[in-house]
C-alpha cells in the first residue's frame, strides 16, 4: 500500500479526559475543553503514524513482488521492473534463489539452446560404401594329370610305361582401389527451446 499524501500533523497534545468520558464518551450538547478535543486528535493522529510505519515496514524499498494487473494501473509507489527507475529488468526471466556461491543480481541462462556433441545423447547413424566400379582379376592355370600305366609281357621282354603331369593356379593382383564411406546425416542443426510451461506476471519492486 503507498500513501499519496502525508499525515496531517497534529502537535497539540491537548489534556487527557478521565477514564470515564474515554470510555463513554460526552452526552449531547455537552461541551468537551479544548484541550480534550486536542488530546482526541493528537491520539488519532500518533495512532494513524503508528499504523502507516506498520503498513510501510511491511513492504520495503526494493522489495519485488509480482503484479497480475496491467502495466497501467501499477500501484503507486512501485516501478515495473524493466531495468528502468532502479529495477532489475526481469522481461521474460526467472528467478533464481542466490547462494553463497552466487550474488543478487548475477544473470545466467538463454531462451534458445544448440547442443553440443558432449550434451547429445548416445545414438546410431545409417550408412553405406559407394560403389568404387567394376575390376578383374586374372587367373593363371598349368595341368597335371596322370597318364595311363601299363604292364603286358611280350616275347623275351617286359614294358611299362607311367606318365605324370601336374596342373597349378593362381590369381594375380587386380591393383589397389578404395571405397568411400557416407553416412546418413540427421538433424536439422536448430536450437530448441528450453523454457517449461509458463505463466506471465509482471515483476514490479517497491520504490
Amino acid at each position: 500500500m503507498a500513501f499519496e499524501k502525508p499525515l496531517p500533523e497534529w502537535n497539540a497534545a491537548g489534556e487527557k479526559p478521565e477514564q470515564e468520558v474515554i470510555d463513554d464518551g460526552w452526552q449531547p450538547g455537552d461541551k468537551p475543553p479544548a484541550e480534550w478535543w486536542n488530546w482526541w486528535m493528537n491520539a488519532t493522529y500518533e495512532a494513524m503514524k503508528e499504523m502507516r510505519a506498520g503498513i510501510e515496514s511491511a513492504s520495503p524499498s526494493g522489495m519485488i513482488v509480482m503484479w497480475s494487473g496491467t502495466h497501467s494501473n501499477i500501484p503507486t509507489g512501485w516501478n515495473l521492473c524493466d531495468g528502468n527507475n532502479g529495477t532489475p529488468n526481469l522481461q521474460d526471466r526467472f528467478i533464481l534463489g542466490a547462494s553463497s556461491e552466487s550474488e543478487i543480481g548475477d544473470t545466467g541462462g538463454s531462451h534458445e539452446v544448440t547442443l553440443t556433441e558432449d550434451e547429445m545423447p548416445s545414438h546410431n547413424h545409417s550408412g553405406g560404401t559407394s560403389t568404387d566400379g567394376s575390376h578383374k582379376h586374372q587367373l593363371e592355370m598349368s595341368s597335371a594329370n596322370v597318364g595311363d600305366g601299363y604292364n603286358f609281357i611280350a616275347e623275351g621282354d617286359t614294358e611299362y610305361s607311367d606318365e605324370i603331369t601336374t596342373t597349378s593356379a593362381y590369381v594375380e593382383s587386380a591393383g589397389n582401389h578404395q571405397h568411400s564411406l557416407n553416412i546418413n546425416s540427421t538433424g536439422g542443426d536448430q536450437p530448441h527451446e528450453n523454457r517449461p510451461a509458463f505463466y506471465k506476471l509482471a515483476f514490479i519492486m517497491k520504490a
